[in-house]
């Protein structure tokens, strides 16, 4: 294994934000809450982003990547990026899994097999390509905005990619003034 440099970074939020509507908060409307959902929320977005930004400039031998223009998306492309992943990483096949933009779900649903029968299927939970859990990820490419050389679709292990990330979001209130 190669020796990899860790950098942290640190993300932080203000919000401005007046005493007396923190203390008029009730318990069914606590402001506070609220805010800390929506920080939550955004900081997800931003580390989806930043994240698999990271994995669509890599070249990973556990994952695979499609480009070439949404319209170009086929059966046979598909089994090639399924047989594309290097054994050496593969861990277990139950570990394979899909991820793109709700638009490009929306392309592969329209494939069928050789057989003429559809790739795509949903359990009660699950969207699945070729038997493949698919994972819906807001901040990858959506089809109006792909072009010939945007990597677009990612299959493969995602065990093998490391973000770390702390074990809790520190929240505080902190009062200044003037």
């Amino acid at each position: 294994y190669a020796q990899k440099t860790l950098t942290a970074r640190k993300l932080w939020v203000l919000l401005p934000s007046t005493l007396e509507l923190i203390d008029d908060s009730t318990p069914d409307h606590d402001v506070w809450e609220i805010l800390m959902k929506s920080v939550v929320t955004a900081i997800l977005k931003f580390e989806d982003n930043y994240g698999f930004g990271l994995i669509l400039a890599s070249s990973s031998t556990n994952l695979v990547t499609l480009s070439g223009g949404v319209t170009t998306i086929t059966y046979d492309k598909v089994v090639d990026m399924i047989h594309a992943v290097d054994d050496a990483n593969l861990q277990s096949e139950d570990l394979l899994e899909f991820y793109g933009s709700r638009s490009v779900l929306g392309q592969l649903r329209k494939l069928k097999d050789d057989n003429g029968m559809p790739i795509y299927s949903k359990d009660s939970k699950d969207h699945t390509i070729s038997g493949y859990k698919f994972n819906i990820i807001p901040s990858m490419p959506k089809t109006g905005t792909i072009s010939t050389n945007t990597k677009f679709l990612v299959f493969g292990n995602l065990k093998g990619v490391f973000m770390g990330d702390r074990k809790s979001l520190t929240f505080d209130i902190g009062q200044a003034t003037g």
